[in-house]
């Protein structure tokens, strides 16, 4: 927080109450937008950014209803589908929290990137039970898929809270709830459900932590969502008898590979956003 006044040490208690006495003497605004240290241009964009990815397991779940009865007859239980969305929207409020605890602003030690912290911990808890319900309702009768993705939940808080990485975890339940998703529906843009959170997301949030250009969170967080969006267009094309040929998909991979490549050296010569707060 800006400090108005000078801190001061309570005799009683010993502790610093001068940030108390400060934040209490501010408007509500002044307190709300203190929780993000972002210029306003970019904290809107981000922001956007955050809000849309939430919405975007809705469509899975519009999909869904729109499509049950073809779902009854050729998947396991398209009641877990309805749970996975569930299980990502309980998801998304987390990676919120924790980024107001990082105040917005993504460094390499922050929970939001590549640090660790307790609603981080919970996004990615929620991330992978919702990977492990849409491999259940796909291709619940294959054990060795189940069995598989279920692991990942055994195995996610031991790499979290010892090593300070999700990754093994997700991929455990990430390659299973794609291949299920495949198997069932039969569209290549299915496999955008883990490049857009894996390859995409990596490309923008180390472009982020190097140059400290922070509007590219934005586009870090809806790496993500899109790679679902798609991926569930994906299915929702494969229901309909109009699944996606293997070339479009090789065609969308190469030009992102060669915009990426192009792209690079432009997004590391990025300035750094300045801090609005002081420190």
């Amino acid at each position: 927080m800006t400090l108005i006044m000078g801190p001061y040490m309570s005799s009683a208690s010993g502790y610093n109450t001068g940030a108390s006495v400060q934040e209490a003497s501010l408007p509500p605004y002044r307190i709300v937008a203190n929780e993000v240290d972002l210029p306003l241009l970019t904290a809107v964009w981000v922001l956007f950014a955050h809000f849309v990815t939430t919405l975007i397991p809705l469509y899975m779940m519009w999909v869904v209803y729109q499509h049950w009865d073809y779902l009854l007859l050729n998947t396991y239980s398209p009641y877990w589908f309805y749970v996975a969305v569930a299980m990502f929207l309980c998801s998304s409020p987390f990676e919120v929290a924790q980024n107001t605890v990082d105040k917005w602003y993504l460094t390499k030690e922050c929970g939001s990137a590549l640090g660790v912290g307790f609603c981080d911990f919970l996004f990615w808890f929620f991330m992978i039970l919702g990977m492990m319900a849409l491999t259940v309702a796909a291709a619940g009768e294959n054990i060795w898929l189940v069995v598989i993705s279920c692991s990942a939940i055994v195995v996610y808080p031991f790499v979290y809270l010892v090593w300070g990485i999700p990754y093994p975890a997700l991929v455990l339940c990430g390659i299973p709830a794609t291949l299920a998703m495949y198997m069932t529906f039969g569209d290549p843009l299915i496999f955008f459900l883990i490049i857009g959170p894996s390859a995409v997301l990596m490309y923008f949030i180390t472009a982020v932590l190097t140059t400290g250009a922070q509007f590219l969170h934005g586009f870090t967080t809806l790496s993500a969502g899109v790679g679902f969006l798609v991926s569930t267009w994906g299915m929702q094309s494969g229901i309909e008898g109009q699944a996606h040929s293997w070339t479009l998909f090789i065609i969308i991979n190469s030009v992102l590979l060669i915009a990426g490549v192009a792209l690079r050296p432009i997004l590391l010569g990025l300035a750094a956003t300045p801090h609005r707060l002081k420190a």
